[in-house]
C-alpha cells in the first residue's frame, strides 16, 4: 500500500525527465542520421540545407516541433493521472 502512494509521487519527476529525453531524441535525428548514413528526415534536412531552402525545410521543422509539442501535452496530461491534486481548468 505504501509503495502505491509513494510511487505515484515519485513518478512525476521521472515523467518530466522522460519527456525532455524524448524531445532531445527527436531533435538529435539530424546528427545520428548523418553520422551513421541512415535515410530519414534528419538526413533529408541536412542534405537540402545549404544549397536551397525550399519547402522541405519548414515542413520538416514543423513536423519535429509538432511532435515535441504533442509529447509535452501528453506529459502534462499524465501529471493529472499521477497526482489528482493537479487539475487543469
Amino acid at each position: 500500500m505504501v509503495l502505491k502512494h509513494s510511487l505515484k509521487n515519485a513518478l512525476i519527476p521521472v515523467v518530466t525527465i522522460l519527456g525532455i529525453q524524448f524531445a532531445q531524441i527527436f531533435s538529435g535525428t539530424v546528427i545520428i542520421e548523418s553520422i551513421f548514413g541512415l535515410p530519414g528526415l534528419g538526413r533529408f534536412l541536412l542534405r537540402r540545407h545549404p544549397p536551397a531552402r525550399l519547402p522541405g525545410d519548414p515542413g520538416i521543422n514543423l513536423l519535429v516541433v509538432s511532435m515535441i509539442v504533442v509529447l509535452n501535452l501528453i506529459v502534462d496530461l499524465f501529471y493529472a493521472v499521477l497526482d489528482p491534486r493537479i487539475r487543469y481548468s
